[in-house]
C-alpha cells in the first residue's frame, strides 16, 4: 500500500539483538498525519515503523516533512492472546520543492522519484493544524 502524508512526530531509534540470529537491528517509529480526501477538516494519524539501520540513518526523519511511504500492515498475537497491528514501512520518499518525491540515499534502490499524483491519500498544504504544532479543538 502507498500513502502520502506529513511527519507529525519522530521517535528515537530503537536497537537490539535478534534472539534467533544474534544480529544487531535498528528500527524507528514515527507518526504520519494524512488526509483521505480533499477538504478533510482534521488529519488522520498512523503510527509507522521503519526497520534497518541503513534506512533509519539515511531517512533522517524530521517533523513536518512531506513524505510518501509504501507499507504493509502485519498482525501478531501477544502472549495474552490479543492481536496487534503494525504498519511496516518498506520504502520512504521525501517531497522536494518541485513537487516530486525522491528517495533519501540508501533508503530505496531502483526508483529514485515518484509523481506526487501516484495513488494513496495526500497530505494537505503545510499550513494546516497537523504541521503547526497546535492542538485541535476536538473534544477527545
Amino acid at each position: 500500500m502507498e500513502i502520502e502524508g506529513i511527519i507529525h512526530k519522530v521517535f528515537e531509534p530503537a536497537t537490539g539483538t535478534s534472539k534467533t540470529t544474534g544480529n544487531a537491528w535498528m528500527s524507528q517509529e514515527f507518526v504520519l498525519a494524512y488526509y483521505w480526501y480533499p477538504n478533510q477538516q482534521y488529519p488522520s494519524y498512523m503510527s509507522c515503523r521503519m526497520f534497518g539501520k541503513d534506512k533509519v540513518m539515511s531517512a533522517n526523519l524530521q517533523p513536518n516533512e512531506e513524505v510518501q511511504i509504501r507499507f504493509s500492515v502485519e498482525a501478531r498475537e501477544s502472549d495474552s492472546g490479543r492481536w496487534f497491528n503494525e504498519v511496516r514501512v518498506s520504502s520512504l520518499l521525501k517531497k522536494q520543492p518541485n513537487g516530486t518525491f525522491v528517495s533519501p540515499q540508501g533508503l530505496q534502490s531502483g526508483s529514485t522519484a515518484a509523481s506526487p499524483q501516484q495513488g494513496g491519500a495526500s497530505a494537505q498544504p503545510a499550513g494546516n493544524e497537523a504541521t503547526q504544532g497546535k492542538k485541535d479543538d476536538m473534544p477527545f
